[in-house]
């Protein structure tokens, strides 16, 4: 490996550095946090029938457009459709300078995340979306500059798990939890 091809490797890195609107304690967690935390919930969650090394490639290449596009959160939905082309010409250039077969693979699992027409791609996404659920409820931490109710999480559980049912059980018990304990009002705009 040469050095242009090493740097090219380690420019990845960078997913470290980028913050999402969840925190970790007192700190914005990072986006690289966020894929090891969801390829957790998959190995956990994985149902039968479904390929769990491509679900966990999946999960390890869908945020790396973060690098250069920054995190957008699901409830913003203003700025999600910019952030969308701005991803699209991050992929360009993540699969064009990753070196060895890493572009291949990263475009293929890449592309395979976003269409969700897979199983393995829509357990996956589940995996993501409860990660951000279950962070956001376990750290009592606000939806900041958007409007959300319970029923919006109850709604947005259904439609992301339905597939799902250990999921969307979880998803919903959570919700639950995090209103008996107050914690929802702490979520909540």
């Amino acid at each position: 490996m040469n050095k242009k091809e090493l740097s090219n490797l380690l420019s990845i890195y960078k997913l470290k550095t980028v913050e999402r609107r969840n925190k970790v304690g007192i700190r914005q967690e990072s986006s690289a946090e966020h894929s090891w935390s969801a390829i957790i919930l998959s190995r956990f969650f994985l149902p039968k029938g479904i390929d769990g090394d491509i679900v966990m490639k999946l999960i390890l290449y869908h945020d790396l457009v973060e690098i250069e596009a920054g995190d957008v959160c699901f409830w913003d939905f203003e700025n999600r459709e910019k952030i969308e082309k701005l991803e699209w010409k991050a992929y360009d250039k993540l699969k064009k300078s990753l070196p060895g077969n890493l572009g291949k693979e990263f475009g293929k699992y890449w592309e395979e995340f976003q269409e969700k027409k897979t199983k393995e791609a829509k357990f996956a996404f589940a995996c993501d979306k409860l990660d951000g659920l279950l962070t956001r409820v376990f750290n009592g931490d606000k939806f900041p500059d958007f409007k959300i109710t319970k029923e919006d999480l109850i709604k947005h559980s259904n439609i992301q798990f339905g597939d799902f049912p250990e999921m969307i059980k979880i998803a919903l018990e959570q919700i639950e939890i995090a209103e008996s304990t107050g914690k929802i009002n702490d979520i909540l705009s």
